[in-house]
């Protein structure tokens, strides 16, 4: 059983995903949930600062076609329940850093899942229009 675990979590690493400056997603574990959901799923995890492994506050996670998120309590940590089967890319965001982004995550009947995100800080661009130098 440990070997299958160890497994998921190996072959997980393959689902990372990248975006502009090295924000990532992991998905750390999935497996079929002790307790009758019906044809629900769970997806859980922690959003945290790459680089000092600090947790985002209110860091937000939406699971894109489903149109259901959440956001993240004072540990970084969420949790999105009653999720019905589908293939969905899940998102995390916060202002001032870069998304991370798991695409195509097959989500099955009863499933937990749980996922962090690593979100790298970003860059604004302009606040002010420079041509017309109007204050955003």
């Amino acid at each position: 059983m440990i070997k299958f675990y160890l497994f998921i979590i190996t072959s997980s690493l393959l689902f990372l995903s990248s975006c502009a400056n090295n924000s990532e997603a992991v998905l750390l574990y999935s497996g079929k949930l002790d307790v009758n959901l019906d044809d629900y799923s769970v997806i859980f995890g922690r959003v945290v600062y790459k680089d000092t492994n600090e947790p985002l506050i209110n860091a937000n996670i939406i699971i894109d076609s489903a149109l259901i998120g959440t956001v993240t309590d004072s540990n970084g940590n969420y949790k999105i329940s009653k999720i019905l089967p589908g293939t969905y890319n899940i998102k995390a965001s916060y202002i001032g850093f870069d998304n991370a982004i798991l695409f195509n995550i097959k989500i099955e009947e009863g499933h937990q899942y749980l996922i962090d995100f690593f979100l790298q800080e970003g860059s604004f661009g302009p606040l002010i229009n420079e041509q017309k130098g109007i204050s955003l």
